[in-house]
């Protein structure tokens, strides 16, 4: 196995081991009548070791890199011409987008319409729509990275998730409900909010990856949560997409470097076609 993928393998073994452990702390650390926390249960303590642990390895691992350069910006950095990349790519995308059906139907089911789940709906699709297509830019070689609206599209989703979740559980008492739920959206959002930043010249190879990490292994670890499963398919959204990008951009960083392909008329960066 190449040295670009041992860090995305472990984060993906962690978040399967974490899920287990989250599930078994759902199940035996609270109270049925209160819902309070039982402090301090070998179960909790593991989760957080192994949360501890990932993120430590992660952090020196990351900071020991000697990630070239991407003058290219976005496009280089995330140039991934595999068949893995592209499938998990996609799937990603239709899992959002299932997603995004799910929390519209959730909305207007009620007596009342939650608008602003009803949004999140809605920015779920568009948000799956943009991931296709930097996920076929990507795979193909095109330009479209450089300043391209949809790098933005996902970090703006995430924010708005993030707001959203937390206005949920703002009244709860119990941290340990919902903290692992909070850790992951953040970590999504910086992981947008960095991989966006290679196409505005402003490239972070080591931030990236670090979040990317984290980002699979937290969303992969919301399986073993009790949350809906709208949110749950939004985890896997970003377990799936965020494996394909760690991939792609630990193996441009470690790996044999490759030229992008000649920008067909489709890809020029302004978007005119050559005559």
């Amino acid at each position: 196995m190449r040295k670009g993928l041992l860090l995305p393998g472990l984060a993906v073994i962690g978040g399967v081991a974490g899920a287990i452990l989250r599930n078994t702390e759902r199940n035996t650390v609270f109270e049925p009548d209160t819902g309070l926390a039982v402090l301090w249960q070998p179960v909790t303590v593991a989760l957080i070791a192994l949360s501890v642990v990932l993120a430590a390895l992660f952090f020196v691992s990351v900071r020991r890199m000697r990630p070239r350069t991407f003058p290219g910006g976005y496009a280089e950095a995330f140039y991934a011409p595999s068949s893995l990349y592209i499938t998990l790519s996609v799937a990603a995308a239709f899992l959002l987008a299932a997603a995004g059906v799910l929390l519209v139907r959730d909305a207007v089911a009620g007596d009342t319409v939650s608008v602003a789940w009803l949004l999140l709906g809605l920015f779920a699709l568009f948000t799956a729509a943009s991931v296709l297509v930097t996920a076929r830019s990507n795979f193909k070689g095109g330009k479209q990275g450089k300043y391209s609206l949809f790098l933005l599209v996902p970090a703006f989703f995430s924010c708005f998730w993030m707001v959203l979740a937390y206005e949920r559980q703002a009244e709860n008492p119990v941290l340990l409900q919902y903290v692992y739920e909070l850790f992951a959206i953040i970590c999504i959002l910086l992981a947008f909010y960095f991989m966006a930043g290679f196409g505005f010249e402003k490239p972070k190879v080591r931030r990236t990856s670090f979040f990317l990490l984290m980002g699979i292994y937290f969303s992969i670890l919301q399986m073993g949560d009790g949350r809906r499963l709208s949110e749950k398919l939004i985890d896997l959204f970003a377990a799936c997409f965020f494996l394909a990008s760690a991939m792609a951009l630990n193996s441009r960083s470690f790996g044999r470097k490759e030229s992008l392909p000649e920008a067909g008329p489709e890809d020029r960066e302004d978007g005119r076609k050559e005559t």
